[in-house]
């Protein structure tokens, strides 16, 4: 304290001088009273404890939206924002259509399976009987596809997700269940509708859920991958979805470090309740 007090900026503008000087002074605190010893112990214990236990659990913020919203930039300005906050935190992929985690999952796409509304071979010039068969074969494919969906997400919630909650971190989630429910991939999916809501509400809720929305011009724009048109009705079923269930909408206007910030300046009351700090 006295080197500090005869040169206080000099002593506390060097980050080293700084990281030194905490350790000298907890060193001290510590010898100075066997008491300081015992709760330093005992805090280190039931910390320690507590994060296995999952007595103060992390929280999940999910962003999805169709492809060239802008998503690998925020959940990387996300990242190093929390970072910065000295907040831990991961990011898993949790859409719906790559990264499988169970067998069932891989051999179904080695089938082939997906959630689309058209079937292959299954038109009015395909022989009567064969029709038949594909089309029975697709819808098998097709509901086996949304029961190992429900299978797959918990899978990863379980694996992925869980166990950093329970140390307390943020989970940021690339993508959720609910892209299950606009379609497969970017093309939109009419088919069963209930089943696809059924699925997202038996999935563990993110506690925050953002959507990041522009123009499908801008989106397009941004990557080519799928046609305009694709894009468009895409958007529009996602912003439907994001009122249904009264999502966060993040328009990317702005650049990604500005819409972080935004997002943590307006929810950070909420994540600190959340993570009981």
């Amino acid at each position: 304290m006295q080197s500090i007090i005869h040169d206080p900026i000099g002593q506390l503008s060097d980050p080293a001088t700084v990281e030194q000087l905490r350790k000298k002074s907890k060193q001290k605190l510590l010898l100075s009273s066997i008491s300081n010893c015992g709760r330093w112990v005992k805090f280190k214990w039931m910390w320690s404890i507590g994060q296995i236990l999952g007595m103060r659990n992390g929280l999940v913020i999910a962003v999805i939206g169709p492809d060239g919203a802008g998503k690998t930039t925020f959940l990387k300005e996300l990242e190093t924002a929390l970072y910065k906050l000295e907040i831990p935190n991961r990011t898993v992929y949790m859409g719906p259509w790559e990264y499988p985690l169970l067998p069932s999952t891989v051999f179904l796409k080695y089938l082939g399976a997906d959630p689309l509304d058209d079937i292959p071979d299954t038109d009015a010039e395909t022989p009567v009987f064969l029709r038949i068969s594909k089309l029975v074969k697709g819808l098998i494919k097709r509901y086996m596809y949304y029961m190992n969906s429900l299978l797959e997400m918990w899978a990863r919630y379980l694996f992925y997700v869980l166990p950093h909650l329970r140390l307390r971190r943020i989970v940021i989630a690339d993508r959720y269940v609910y892209d299950l429910e606009v379609g497969f991939y970017n093309y939109i999916v009419h088919n069963s509708t209930k089943l696809r809501r059924l699925i997202s509400k038996l999935t563990p809720r993110p506690n925050f859920v953002i959507l990041l929305d522009n123009d499908a011009e801008t989106i397009w724009s941004r990557k080519k991958e799928y046609p305009l048109d694709v894009i468009q009705v895409s958007l529009d079923k996602y912003r439907e979805l994001a009122r249904k269930y009264n999502f966060m909408i993040v328009r990317t206007d702005n650049p990604a470090q500005i819409l972080v910030d935004n997002f943590l300046e307006n929810n950070w009351r909420k994540i600190t309740q959340l993570r009981r700090d």
